[in-house]
């Protein structure tokens, strides 16, 4: 995947049900075949002919942790694991980059090293890493954890874990392979190393057994907006994915980030900030509005009303459905994404990291 030093990187967030939740039940969606790769193929490719830059693949290591009676009427029950998708995609397309999640929670840094490189291998320098921590109980207790670790401890195991990584991609110098079939050397022994590292979280001696990925390094994406997220983001991110409410509050996170990023010793300009629109496409205005409208109709009242009070961190159910939206005031917390709410809780509370992050 391209670093670009261009003004702008337009990518787009697949999901097959659609990032509506009355978009998958439309007559002519086929956004409910959640399982159908040729709809990832479709979406891709389109993009890929559109001229963006990226496909972007979130995930989650749970099931949506909605009450059933609620999971059941929305099409984000089941996805598919988005480095195998990766793979798939990469096979199809010739020239977009993909970008697949995968958490340094509930990883190791050598499988994920070899993983991620071999999808850049196979791209032929197309990939890029979403690094997420995961942020939620349920996902834990897929793992054996009772609870997920404290944010500051998944960050710093993220920092750590990313730096590993990083070292097992340097195994192979870049010039160190030249396949001299004449007098039979492979490739310079000196420029082979083995990472030998022993930290808090991990013990990796390495070498890693493949080539350096084409682009040296994939490409580090990141969607934190917590103070943890935002700093890690900035010390480590190329592309950043984020969902603000108003533009005050993207410039803020966009200043934020650049801000990190030059206390990193980065220069700003390494750091591209993603800010995300959720687009109803029609041929005509007019067109567009009566697809969205459509859609609106087909929201279910219980379990709008459940996503909203995860996302927005209240208690919704003193409040008329059919009434204006009252004046309330809303914690204030660190989202990456409105990609969705990981469960039901009448109480106030701090709104989680997003579905990718």
């Amino acid at each position: 995947m391209a670093r670009r030093a261009g003004p702008a990187v337009w990518a787009v967030f697949l999901w097959p049900g659609g990032h509506h939740h009355g978009a998958w039940r439309l007559p002519d969606s086929t956004g409910a075949e959640l399982m159908s790769f040729d709809n990832y193929r479709r979406m891709a490719q389109d993009a890929e002919r559109g001229k963006l830059d990226v496909v972007f693949l979130g995930d989650r290591l749970d099931a949506w942790p909605l009450p059933t009676a609620y999971l059941a009427r929305t099409a984000r029950a089941a996805r598919l694991e988005t480095l195998t998708l990766t793979a798939a995609l990469a096979t199809v397309t010739e020239r977009i980059g993909i970008v697949a999640t995968a958490s340094t929670t509930f990883s190791e840094p050598f499988n994920l090293a070899r993983m991620i490189g071999s999808l850049d291998h196979i791209s032929g320098g197309r990939i890029g890493w979403n690094v997420v921590t995961s942020y939620t109980d349920d996902q834990a207790q897929n793992y054996g954890l009772d609870h997920i670790p404290p944010r500051p401890e998944r960050y710093a195991r993220a920092q750590e874990f990313l730096d590993v990584v990083k070292g097992l991609w340097d195994t192979f110098e870049d010039d160190a392979v030249f396949r001299d079939k004449e007098k039979g050397q492979f490739f310079d022994p000196a420029r082979f190393h083995k990472l030998d590292h022993k930290g808090e979280h991990f013990s990796v001696a390495g070498p890693l057994n493949m080539e350096r990925p084409p682009q040296g390094y994939p490409v580090i994406c990141q969607a934190g907006a917590s103070k943890d997220g935002i700093a890690f983001a900035a010390r480590n991110g190329e592309l950043l994915f984020s969902v603000n409410s108003s533009i005050e509050r993207a410039r803020d996170y966009y200043k934020a980030i650049k801000d990190g990023a030059v206390a990193a010793g980065r220069h700003p300009d390494e750091v591209k900030v993603l800010a995300s629109i959720n687009p109803v496409i029609g041929r005509t205005e007019e067109e567009a509005n009566e697809k969205y409208e459509q859609m609106q109709a087909l929201l279910d009242d219980d379990v709008s009303r459940t996503f909203a009070e995860h996302y927005f961190g209240i208690d919704l159910a003193e409040y008329d459905l059919d009434a204006p939206v009252p004046e309330i005031e809303l914690p204030e917390v660190g989202r990456g994404s409105a990609a969705g709410a990981p469960g039901v809780h009448a109480q106030p509370r701090p709104r989680p990291e997003p579905d990718h992050a």
